[in-house]
């Protein structure tokens, strides 16, 4: 038998016939490969993303909707459970996207001093990253930061990582109020004047003794105030400067175009009050007033003629305060934006915008400065406000409960610790002493202030005092305290704004800015 040849060169066809289809199968096979993972980072992008829109929008919704646990938790910020903002105190209960200026504070406070516990307690990860822009959509004639009763301290600041700084002074967010010298309610004997340099290109001028320029203010919180005005003048010129009943004697020197800061502070209450800017020198050129701003910031320093920046390179509108990690879009991987308007409880004129971010990848994070607070509160300066009931107890400087509400507002009062149905207490503390509160039948002692008399002890009508059997007094370790019951507005520097009465004889009470008659205490000596 003859052997079996194969044909010659036929083996070398069949083996580059099979590395031509491996090498097609592993281009095929690779293709595959890239497209299922193309598949499965798709959906882990989706699924990323998904869970960061969610957990967004449920960081926010909890934010605008909830008190927080514990509800009180802007007391003791290191141990909250769960962030939210809402205030629970309007009308005895929540509302939703109405928020706390004290958690509000509190959430700024604690997420520059501790990123990692707010990070974790908020988003409930450690997943991202988050910051949140907090924006002041002014809708009045002042920003929505203006004026908020601040309990939890009385004198400092709270600072956000773009530099933009909120002040607390006497218990209250500083207040800036701006006024064109033009913008006048009334006037006698004065010139309007056209300069270049003048915001607005306008000013008034007063030429000679007693011509003077009135107007009427609107004062968002009870607060020591400062006057700086924006004057030019050829001689030194002799001002009075008067609110309602007060006045400072100035001396404005010779000077181009400058700001000038009060010598003498004024103590005023919330609402309506009246300046007078009055010339007292006879002789010399006349003065020209630009730009007046009030404001209880005791450091503020204006820096430019802008009234939407109430003369302050750091207010310019919308003011924006932003906390967390903040990164430029660029520089992560995902960032998701979820964006809520809400308000104060004590500025309902005004709205907020909470714009949360949460993102994740890298990305280089903002140095987070330190921010510095203070639990002093000035000597002689008398603050109350309304809290949950036995979250006020008394010591130096510390809240007193002076008496107890069943609820905020349209309520029966009672003595506190006898009204045991009462959900408020209505309380006051003093910057260098001790506060106590007592009830008697007959009259206060000497140098303490008879704040308001009740029906009975609990569950009562009040009235204001001496009305009724049970007067209920408060008492300075160190100081005579006097209170009054005001119709419409507490007297200059009556600063314990306690509470308010719907007439002052046979009343429900409530919080101090519900009803007409005011319930007003100042600390004197």
């Amino acid at each position: 038998m003859e052997p079996f040849n194969l044909p010659a060169g036929k083996g070398q066809a069949f083996v580059s016939d099979f590395v031509v289809a491996t090498l097609i199968f592993m281009i095929i096979l690779a293709f595959i490969v890239y497209i299922w993972d193309e598949i499965i980072s798709g959906i882990d992008v989706l699924k990323n993303t998904g869970d960061m829109e969610w957990l967004s929008s449920t960081v926010m919704e909890q934010l605008v909707r909830s008190e927080g646990f514990p509800a009180d938790w802007y007391i003791k910020p290191e141990n909250v459970t769960v962030f939210g903002l809402v205030d629970s105190n309007l009308f005895g209960a929540k509302q939703d996207m109405v928020l706390d200026a004290d958690k509000l504070m509190q959430l700024i406070n604690l997420t520059l001093s501790d990123y990692a516990l707010t990070r974790n307690r908020l988003l409930k990860t450690g997943k991202y990253d988050f910051y949140m822009e907090i924006e002041c959509i002014n809708s009045s004639d002042r920003g929505c930061f203006d004026g908020l009763n601040i309990n939890k301290f009385s004198e400092g600041k709270v600072s956000c990582l773009n530099g933009f700084n909120l002040g607390v002074h006497n218990g209250y967010t500083d207040s800036y109020l701006w006024r064109e010298a033009e913008s006048y309610d009334d006037e006698s004997g004065t010139i309007q004047v056209s300069d270049q340099d003048m915001s607005g290109d306008e000013g008034m001028a007063i030429p000679t003794s007693n011509e003077w320029l009135l107007y009427n203010l609107n004062i968002s919180a009870p607060n020591e105030y400062w006057i700086w005005t924006r004057y030019n003048a050829s001689d030194a010129i002799d001002i009075n400067l008067s609110i309602d009943d007060i006045t400072s004697a100035e001396l404005y020197p010779a000077s181009e175009l400058t700001w000038r800061k009060s010598t003498s502070s004024f103590i005023l209450s919330k609402g309506k009050h009246t300046l007078i800017i009055n010339r007292t020198t006879p002789s010399g050129s006349p003065i020209r007033f630009d730009a007046i701003i009030l404001t209880s910031d005791p450091d503020y320093l204006p820096d430019n003629t802008e009234a939407q920046h109430y003369g302050n390179f750091h207010l310019i509108s919308p003011t924006v305060c932003i906390i967390g990690n903040y990164t430029e879009q660029a520089d992560s991987t995902f960032i998701i934006p979820t964006t809520r308007t809400a308000t104060f409880h004590s500025r309902i004129d005004s709205a907020l915008k909470l714009r949360m971010v949460i993102w994740s990848g890298n990305a280089t994070g903002v140095p987070v400065p330190m921010t510095s607070t203070t639990t002093t509160i000035p000597a002689g300066v008398l603050l109350c406000d309304i809290f949950a009931s036995g979250t006020c107890p008394g010591g130096v400087e510390k809240n007193t409960c002076v008496f107890s509400l069943w609820q905020r507002r349209n309520s029966h009062a009672g003595i506190c610790g006898k009204y045991t149905d009462a959900d408020w207490d209505v309380c006051c503390k003093i910057g260098d002493g001790e506060l106590t509160v007592y009830n008697t039948t007959g009259a206060c002692s000497p140098g303490d202030g008879g704040v308001i008399s009740l029906y009975q002890e609990a569950n009562s009508h009040a009235g204001n005092y001496s009305r009724y059997p049970n007067n209920i007094c408060l008492h300075a370790s160190n100081r005579n305290i006097t209170c009054v019951l005001a119709d419409g507005i507490c007297p200059t520097g009556y600063l314990g704004n306690l509470s308010s009465l719907y007439r002052p004889e046979n009343s429900h009470a409530a919080e101090f800015d519900y009803y007409n008659y005011k319930i007003c205490c100042n600390a004197t000596g």
